[in-house]
């Protein structure tokens, strides 16, 4: 039997549509699809991620390397880094209490808000260079980040499974086994030049393991950019996954 043109799109779970006596069409004018209030959250703030991920990172390296925002200092890295303090707090408000995904929310709500913190040190670290407490600070923010990196996958696949998109699960999975190894990587390698850096035999061990450090530069980028990038495509395909459930009516 054909389905009535008149029932509403069925949305993921715990995203019930509008009401039909008001329905709200994309424009903000009556007449056509709704998108339940929760899930128009959850939408903008997938979007707002997406950019903020490639914000934070290009603007911060900018802020602790070069002059590149002159007189702005550490404003875009600041702005950056409160637009993915600003997507938490949207994906917070999709309607679901679960204990992981709300446990998993505040993890990476404190991380973020960690690196909002501590970015003016990254400005104030290459203006007064051999500061240790400026040091420790900018410290603190790159592993804050890498951290922030996994745990955003793990999010993200609890956000998959609340809206049940099983084959975003799969994907979501199998990112996070790659993900994890190669953020703790760039971890470990942190906490060496750190060890390095401190230690009462730094002298002969800056000599022994600088050009060690020279050659994992790049690897180092690359293993960061690709659990970038792989946070990036499921946010991306969850955000188009919904927008595509919410629009769409059954023929």
């Amino acid at each position: 039997m054909a389905s009535d043109p008149s029932t509403p799109p069925r949305l993921p779970t715990g995203f019930p549509v509008a009401e039909e006596s008001a329905p709200v069409a994309p424009g903000g004018g009556a007449g056509g699809a709704g998108i339940e209030p929760s899930l128009a959250h959850v939408v903008r703030g997938l979007g707002a991620l997406f950019w903020g991920l490639p914000l934070s990172l290009v603007f911060s390296a900018q802020t602790a390397r070069t002059d590149f925002f002159g007189r702005l200092g550490f404003g875009p890295a600041l702005f950056a880094n409160l637009l993915l303090v600003y997507a938490l707090w949207e994906l917070g408000r999709c309607g679901r209490r679960t204990p992981r995904w709300q446990a998993g929310l505040f993890r990476s709500r404190f991380l973020a808000i960690m690196m909002a913190g501590l970015t003016p040190f990254l400005q104030w670290w290459k203006v007064i260079p051999g500061r240790d407490h400026f040091q420790f600070a900018v410290f603190a923010f790159l592993l804050a980040g890498l951290l922030f990196l996994g745990h955003l996958t793990m999010l993200l696949l609890r956000l998959a499974e609340l809206l049940d998109e099983s084959p975003l699960e799969d994907e979501a999975r199998l990112f996070l086994g790659v993900n994890l190894p190669l953020l703790g990587a760039v971890a470990l390698v942190a906490c060496a030049v750190m060890a390095v850096g401190y230690s009462p035999w730094r002298p002969s061990l800056v000599v022994v393991f600088a050009p060690w450090f020279y050659r994992l530069g790049f690897g180092v980028l690359v293993m960061v950019l690709l659990p970038l990038a792989l946070n990036m495509t499921l946010v991306w395909k969850l955000k188009q996954g919904l927008l595509d459930q919410a629009f769409s009516r059954p023929h």
